[in-house]
């Protein structure tokens, strides 16, 4: 009678037994989320990466355009259009080399624009007195060349929202704008091959050659 009694206490509450069977169905239950926020988590990780790296190559891109000039000249040396050729289709150009090393070993920087969903786009702004008086290209721009690839982004910068980052007392000056629209596939495939997300990254550098000149901004 003894060995029967202790052989169903194995089973009664607070045993041993039962303890290790609750603990593997709460873990059962529990693993599942576990999983999902840590594979969450690895892949913020890599977008976080994606976008650190689009920031930087906007502002490198940004500050080495920042010494060029956008503009052309008539013979006697007044601004007769857009600079096209060396410096808004070189801008993209720019950045996307540095996003995609020509090193294959370099894999600390390699995100490839997909110009049929990407976007890369170029503004400069004349400023006289804290207003926008001139935005530039001038030159309407097609898929394929030197502001945009495609036309599914639009700056995200108007000309309010230059002029609400200055101060009413700014001095004339010029302004570029580097943004660049990056659709991030989720490198997992957990959350679905199709899923994407746009990240977005913008530099504005000041740009001396683009000052407006004494018609746009008077004595």
């Amino acid at each position: 009678m003894k060995d029967i009694i202790r052989h169903f206490r194995k089973f009664m509450p607070g045993s041993k037994r039962q303890t290790r069977g609750q603990s593997l169905v709460e873990l059962a239950i529990t693993l599942p989320f576990l999983i999902i926020m840590f594979l969450g988590l690895v892949e913020f990780g890599f977008m976080l990466n994606y976008y650190i790296s689009l920031v930087d190559a906007t502002r490198e891109a940004a500050r080495e355009y920042s010494q060029y000039d956008p503009f052309t000249y008539d013979a006697a040396g007044n601004r007769s259009g857009d600079n096209i050729d060396t410096f808004y289709k070189l801008i993209p150009s720019y950045l996307r080399g540095k996003l995609e090393p020509t090193d294959s070993t370099d894999t600390s920087r390699d995100i490839t624009l997909d110009p049929t969903q990407d976007n890369i786009i170029v503004s400069v702004f004349s400023i006289c007195r804290g207003h926008v008086v001139a935005r530039y290209p001038t030159t309407t721009s097609t898929p394929g060349e030197y502001r945009t690839w495609t036309t599914d982004d639009a700056s995200r910068f108007t000309n309010a929202n230059i002029e609400s980052r200055l101060v009413s007392d700014a001095p004339e000056t010029g302004v570029l704008v580097v943004e660049v629209f990056y659709d991030y596939h989720y490198l997992l495939g957990f959350f679905g091959t199709g899923n994407k997300i746009t990240l977005y990254s913008y530099t504005i550098m000041p740009l001396s050659a683009a000052e407006p000149n004494d018609a746009q901004c008077p004595p």
